[in-house]
């Protein structure tokens, strides 16, 4: 089953992720006002208003033809893509800049750690030292 998108759709989805490597069609503008399908949604609401998707994760094959599925606006769980994984990894690789940068975050983060290792393996020696001097110090006395 292959999804359809809006150009508006792909190319918000182009500002983050490498263009290339996506295979996603474009549609015309999609006219529903006629259509006589109704949008189901994959989630449901309980009573404090959290999402789940119970429903869906009982019989997920009741959804996979001839519907108009509402994800919803927020992130789902990983486990509803556990069969596509390796195919959502293979298409969804983020932009070379976005990848560079995050790539120059991380190293960053690991050099401060490693700085900051560097600063209390000094400061645990001093202390060492410290305690080491003053039971000297009590045995002179």
């Amino acid at each position: 089953m292959q999804p359809t998108f809006l150009e508006v759709q792909i190319a918000r989805i182009a500002a983050v992720f490498n263009r290339t490597k996506l295979q996603m069609d474009a549609v015309c503008k999609v006219d529903l006002t006629n259509s006589t399908k109704k949008w189901e949604n994959l989630f449901e609401l309980n009573h404090d208003r959290y999402f789940f998707y119970n429903r869906f994760r009982e019989n997920p094959d009741d959804y996979l033809m001839n519907k108009l599925l509402d994800i919803g606006r927020y992130t789902n769980a990983l486990y509803f893509y556990k069969d596509n994984l390796p195919e959502l990894r293979r298409q969804f690789q983020f932009r070379d800049e976005i990848q560079q940068h995050a790539e120059s975050a991380i190293g960053t983060v690991k050099t401060n750690a490693l700085w900051f290792r560097g600063i209390l393996k000094i400061y645990r020696f001093s202390l060492i030292c410290s305690i080491t001097l003053k039971s000297h110090i009590k045995h002179l006395l």
